[in-house]
């Protein structure tokens, strides 16, 4: 097995992150960060613990959140600092409460919010709220997560590029 330097890796996963997430249009409400310091994951379990590790690989700090039947989760534990989201909500609208986080990732000077897997990354109306609120945002903009979350909408899209998608 190939040994990579620390140091060369950090400079590999570096060139790869930047581009994609500093090529957004910022609305002029809210300026764009300067530097990544600080990364926040909103989601749970393996996803949050392995945004964790590429955050610390990266020299970046980490803002972890979890709801109150993941107190004793290890991806509290894995993130350098960790929150307790709104308990008067369900385990699953804790971590769905977008303002909740919002406020959370502002207090702690975050630059860039992880959705994870599942719950917030395929919502659209979270990847603008990000954004509109001077933070960047590890995926795709919010008005691509719509139209490619409208399955009829892009389909029609990529017809019209002579593009020929499965049927269904």
């Amino acid at each position: 097995m190939l040994k990579v330097s620390s140091k060369l890796r950090q400079k590999s996963l570096s060139s790869l992150v930047q581009p994609h997430v500093f090529s957004r249009n910022f609305s002029s409400a809210a300026a764009k960060p300067e530097k990544v310091t600080t990364v926040m994951c909103v989601n749970r379990g393996e996803i949050a613990i392995r945004v964790y590790r590429a955050a610390h690989e990266l020299g970046f700090n980490s803002v972890g959140v979890y709801s109150d039947v993941d107190s004793n989760s290890l991806h509290r534990f894995k993130a350098q600092k960790s929150f307790l989201l709104n308990t008067n909500k369900s385990a699953v609208a804790q971590y769905l409460d977008i303002d909740g986080l919002i406020e959370i990732a502002k207090k702690n000077n975050v630059d860039i919010i992880h959705p994870g897997y599942g719950f917030l990354a395929e919502n659209a109306q979270f990847a603008t709220k990000v954004e509109q609120n001077g933070m960047l945002y590890a995926g795709p903009p919010g008005d691509v997560v719509d139209f490619f979350g409208d399955k009829v909408k892009s389909k029609h899209y990529l017809l019209s590029l002579n593009s020929f998608p499965n049927p269904g």
